[in-house]
């Protein structure tokens, strides 16, 4: 089934076209839903609307899929809408259709939808059937087979994915170096990933490191550091960095740690889209200098985002 909105815009510039059937308040459009979070605004184009609610998936019905639904009679929902908070006046009837409240997931696809009161009501009498926007606004609803067809000034529909965050590309990462395994596993709360090694280098020991870094770029490059932190201590009334391992998996990128100087903070954004970054985490015994592929006590892993 299409889910492609189309929204039919009637001219009024010539005398001999007909005027439009329901000529007066303006179509619903232009849903835009706030990125760069799991409870979202959503805003629109045309008027109050009587009920708004999310399916997961990409159809919108009256059903277990239902996420969120909620009314307030006589379209006096009004916009911005915050995913989760029910307005002033509204009530929440999720559950009267057989829907749950849930939180969004990350990555996930979902349904937006919203219907004035006469758009409401044609849906009260097809409760059983899928609701989509209509190709044409000459009829206010029609009903074909399983799906209810309603007109753009009483209905508006979206599907999309939420994508809140920056994400991995799997199929990217490339591990380099004999002294750790190192693996990244997305998270779906923030721009950021956890990190977790294992020591695979026989002649040491311990699992815990004496530095690790990022940096936005594909191999090592001092100018392009985005985080960095090495084990700091005093030996002689000399600052001494990079001699103890202190730093213990896993860690979320500018995690701090006891024991440790931070010689770049982590941005407040976190990762940026569709760019490259290289991990590095080094043991007190490397060199403190090379990030070579063959360097001692030293493993690396580059990978994408998008």
């Amino acid at each position: 089934m299409a889910l492609l909105l189309l929204f039919t815009l009637n001219s009024c510039e010539e005398d001999s076209k007909p005027l439009a059937p329901y000529a007066g308040p303006p179509p619903l459009s232009d849903l835009l839903i706030e990125g760069g979070t799991l409870t979202p605004r959503f805003n629109w184009i045309g008027g109050y609307v009587t009920v708004f609610g999310v399916n997961r998936g990409h159809y919108a019905r009256l059903d277990s899929t239902l996420q969120w639904l909620i009314i307030s009679e006589g379209n006096n929902l009004h916009y911005p809408i915050k995913y989760g908070v029910l307005p002033e006046g509204a009530e929440d009837i999720t559950e009267l259709y057989g829907g749950k409240f849930e939180d969004f997931i990350e990555d996930s696809t979902y349904t937006y939808w919203m219907v004035k009161e006469e758009g409401w009501n044609d849906i009260l009498q097809h409760v059983d059937k899928y609701i989509m926007p209509a190709i044409t606004d000459s009829v206010h609803s029609y009903s074909i087979d399983d799906t209810l067809w309603i007109n753009t000034y009483q209905h508006l529909q979206k599907s999309c994915w939420i994508d809140a965050f920056t994400n991995i590309d799997m199929s990217s990462i490339k591990l380099r170096g004999s002294f750790a395994d190192i693996v990244l596993t997305e998270t779906d709360s923030c721009n950021n990933v956890l990190i977790d090694w294992t020591i695979i280098d026989q002649s040491v020991q311990d699992s815990l490191v004496a530095a690790v870094g990022l940096c936005k770029a594909a191999t090592y490059d001092p100018k392009k550091i985005v985080w960095e932190i090495w084990s700091v201590d005093t030996v002689d009334n000399q600052i001494i960095y990079g001699k103890n391992n202190v730093i213990s998996p896993p860690l979320l990128l500018g995690q701090s740690f006891p024991n440790t100087w931070v010689f770049k903070q982590f941005p407040s954004q976190g990762l940026e889209r569709n760019a490259t970054y290289l991990f590095w985490v080094a043991g007190k015994d490397w060199d403190q200098e090379n990030h070579l592929r063959f360097t001692k006590y030293h493993s690396y892993i580059t990978f994408n985002t998008w």
